[in-house]
Parts: C-alpha cells; structure tokens; sequence
C-alpha cells in the first residue's frame, strides 16, 4: 500500500490498512454459472423470486449513466445484527424479510458512523431464513469513509470496494474494534458483474467466469471473502499472463511496455528476496491490475492480488509500489494481537525497509541516501515507541520509522548478520503469530551483537 502520511488522518488509513493485513483460509472454490442466478433480460432478478439458497451480491453496472443496481441476497445464517449499515448516497427500493416487504422509510435512519462518517443506517425485522435488499446509486467520490475513497461510476473507470460502502455490512458500529471485527469477518458469499461488452471485471475472488449475456457480459465467483476483502475493479482492460504474474492493463496503457517493465522488476524482486530474506515458492501467481493514479495502491495479500496505479509502469523509479505489494505477498511475519496488527511494524516496516533494498540492488548505490531521505524526515520520530504505534494509532509511521529502524539494526550489526537473523525469524513466525516481546527476544538472542538489547529497547519500547 502506498504511503500516505501527508494525505491521510492517521485513523482512517489504519481502518484500510487492518484489511491488508488480514489473513484467512480460502475454500475451494466452484463455478457459479450466471443462469443459476434468477436474472431477466435487464439485467436485474426477478424479484418474485426471493427464496435465496445462498448469500449473494448481483452488481449490475450501468456505466453509460454512471450508475449501479444491485440486487443482495443474504441467508440468516451470515448475519449476526439487526441493523446494516449503505453508502449514503446510494437509494434502497425494496426490502424484502422472508419474501414479506418491510417499510423502508421506518426502517431508515442517518447515523455519524464513528463520530464523523455519514451513512444510513436500515433496522432489520425478526427473520427466519433470507433478506432481500435491492438498491440503486452512483459515487461522486466524496461518500468514502476515508480521505482517498474517491472512487466514481464512469465509463473510464469503476471501482467498488469496503471505504465506499458499496454494499451492505450487517454490523452496529460503536467503536474502532467494532468495525474491524465486522470487516475481517469471513463468509461464503457469491459475486456477479453485469457489464455492457467490451468491459471486465476483476475483482479478489479466484477462479472468476465470464459468460456472455443478451444485453453484455457476466463475471462470478464463489468463495470466502470477508466484507474488507471486496474490491471489484470495472474497466476495459487488457489482461496478459506470464511467468511472473497475470497483467491487467487499462487500454490507455501501453501493454506491452508497461508488462517489460513489470516482469524484470518483479524477477529481480523475487531473486533478491529468496538470496537475502528467504526462498519463497510462490503457488499462486500474483494478479496486479491497473488503476487510475490517486486511488492508491494496495495489495489483498493472502489472495495474490495488488492494485496498483498507472504512474507506476512509467519508469523503474516508479516501480516501489509494485515492488513493495509483490513482496507482501511472501515476506511477511504473521500477527493476531489486535494493537500489534495496528502499528503495521510487521507488515508495512519490514516491507518498506525490504522495498528499499531491492531498489537500490535495481538502482545501484547512489539513490540510497535519497531512499533513505523518505524514511528520515518524518515528523514525530521520537514521539513514542514503536511497540505503542498501534495504541496511539499511529501505524502509518511503521512505512517510515519502522523500515528506519530495520535500517539501523542492519548497520549496528551488520548486514549480512541481520539478513541470516531475519531470514530466520520470517521462517519461523511466517505462519505463526508473533508480538514485539518475541520480537526483541529473539533478535537480541540471534544477533548476538552487545549492544542490541539496549537499541532494541530505545526504539520498539
């Protein structure tokens, strides 16, 4: 993800970055044929049809007026609230509990969603087995939950993801842990696209299907996703796929450039990761899709997928942000400690400290100063110590003054002695969830080196 120290309130860029972070088993994935889904001619289900077997989103994109119609299906089983929070811009025409219509001018009230945030708010009846919720609108890109949420309906580009509220969350949010809970939450849920021809959709599901339709084209997957793990990309693309990756390119871009650029940044990256942090045999292909500059790179990590913005194929310079999302896919230590989660140290800190290394192997020596630029002159460096990051809510300094620090043991050891320790711990708490108590204890037994206990307590605390 890229940085966003300068753009973003410290608060709402740990509300996105948590679902990076978030990690889940994926189930096997089947095939949804488009035709098992009650859909007419228009696009849009049969509404007599109300007796869903399974919870299911049906966006059907109307990008010539710059709209979307949606028609969610949920069994009761998948939700645990008796309210759900929709974009407030957007407009609910029916609901319907167990095929009964419930009053939805009742049912609606404004609420500020964690003291700032305007969104509607819909009460629930007592229901048995399924809720039908059918719901128009369009983005302006100003009723995102987070400052860089500007996402729009256009003919160029679409982009529904969690920050717009594109769709339904079965949650009463009172508190911060309150909606990280409702966001990391995962269910077996259904995804359909309907698009005009000449259109795709990508989004985080694996194994999507395409099936052409009267009026367009259909894309669908099943599988487990959680409500943060949503993101649905509409544009007319280019997809290629290669050794390194499967390409999504917008058709504004030149493909095949920008796929040359791509594929030798992301080998060198993978050769000098396995030579210094560890081998990874990556069993899934990264996927990276384009999107238009200022809606922010970032990567669904355990589902091999990055979106990254165009400025990052004009040049190898450019290419930090690919590099950064391709090493999150392997070079991560786990966390489950909600305050470790939110200082970002294991994620983000390790990542920019490693994306720094592998551009300066790209690039040669002399940018490192200038690299090293971006990580020091950053306000509030001694403001508390790394291990409360996440406490005070300031994770978005582990970008900066977490990969510093990585940066400094490095020279206070040695690089060779950190690459071999660190190697080993990533081996180690790859899979396995670690805290910063571990984490000091092993680096000061590891490293051996007479100073680092007292470094190691000067920076993490």
């Amino acid at each position: 993800m890229q940085r966003r120290v300068l753009r973003c309130s410290l608060f709402v860029v740990l509300c996105f970055a948590l679902v990076l972070l978030y990690g889940c088993n994926q189930n096997d994935y089947k095939n949804d044929e488009a035709k098992d889904s009650p859909i007419n001619k228009t696009g849009v289900k049969d509404q007599e049809d109300t007796n869903t077997t399974k919870t299911q989103l049906h966006f059907n994109m109307d990008i010539e007026n710059e709209k979307v119609d949606v028609v969610a299906d949920y069994l009761r089983a998948d939700i645990n609230s008796s309210v759900f929070l929709l974009n407030r811009d957007f407009t609910v025409t029916e609901i319907l509990a167990d095929g009964v219509p419930i009053d939805i001018k009742e049912a609606t009230k404004t609420i500020l969603l964690l003291d700032s945030y305007e969104i509607k708010q819909y009460d629930l009846p007592v229901f048995e087995n399924n809720i039908r919720i059918i719901y128009n609108g369009s983005l302006n890109g100003s009723s995102g939950l987070t400052s860089y949420a500007t996402e729009q309906i256009t003919p160029e580009f679409s982009f529904l993801r969690w920050e717009t509220f594109c769709h339904p969350l079965f949650a009463k949010i009172e508190t911060f842990e309150d909606l990280v809970a409702a966001i990391t939450t995962p269910y077996n849920l259904s995804i359909i696209v309907s698009l005009p021809v000449d259109y795709t959709a990508i989004f985080t599901h694996s194994n999507v299907q395409d099936h052409s339709t009267e009026n367009g084209i259909t894309f669908s997957a099943d599988g487990e996703l959680a409500y943060g793990e949503i993101a649905i990309a509409v544009a007319q693309y280019t997809t290629i796929e290669t050794e390194s990756g499967i390409f999504s390119f917008l058709r504004t871009t030149n493909a095949n450039d920008a796929l040359s650029l791509a594929n030798e940044v992301i080998s060198h990256t993978h050769e000098y990761m396995n030579k210094h942090f560890g081998e990874r045999v990556l069993e899934n292909k990264l996927r990276v899709v384009e999107i238009p500059v200022d809606l922010g790179s970032f990567a669904i990590t355990h589902k091999h997928i990055t979106f990254v913005e165009s400025n990052i194929f004009n040049s190898v310079t450019n290419m930090t942000g690919l590099v950064h999302e391709f090493i999150h896919i392997g070079w991560n230590a786990k966390t489950e400690d909600f305050f470790v989660q939110r200082s970002r140290f294991f994620d983000e800190a390790f990542t920019s400290y490693f994306e720094y290394r592998v551009m300066i192997d790209i690039l040669g020596n002399d940018v490192a100063p200038e690299l090293l630029k971006r990580f020091e002159n950053t306000y509030g460096i001694d403001l508390v110590p790394i291990r409360d990051f996440g406490r005070y809510e300031y994770g978005d300094l582990s970008y900066t003054i977490g990969a510093l620090f990585l940066h400094e043991l490095s020279e206070l050891v040695g690089i060779d002695n950190f690459d071999s320790v660190t190697t080993t711990f990533l081996e180690k708490y790859q899979y396995t969830a670690v805290d910063f108590d571990l984490f000091n204890k092993y680096y000061t037994e590891m490293l051996m080196h007479p100073d680092v206990e007292e470094f190691l307590f000067k920076w993490i605390g």
